[in-house]
């Protein structure tokens, strides 16, 4: 198995139980109350990202226009 990860191998890192943002699904769910704020902050953290994502797009296309 690659790396020494036994006899599951990769299988562990791409089920999306193991990609699961509180656990596994059999972990107790959030209140509505924290699921919100769960919620509100990964918005904010996308917004940043897409943020970035949008600067470096323009800083490309400034780029392409003068050369």
């Amino acid at each position: 198995m690659p790396f020494g990860m036994g006899p599951a191998g990769w299988w562990f890192l791409y089920h999306p139980y193991y990609r699961f943002p509180f656990g596994p699904p059999w972990a107790p769910y959030l209140s509505e109350k924290d699921e919100l704020s769960f919620l509100e902050e990964e918005a904010k953290i996308l917004e940043k990202e897409l943020q970035a994502i949008r600067k470096r797009i323009n800083e490309l296309k400034a780029k392409s226009q003068s050369s």
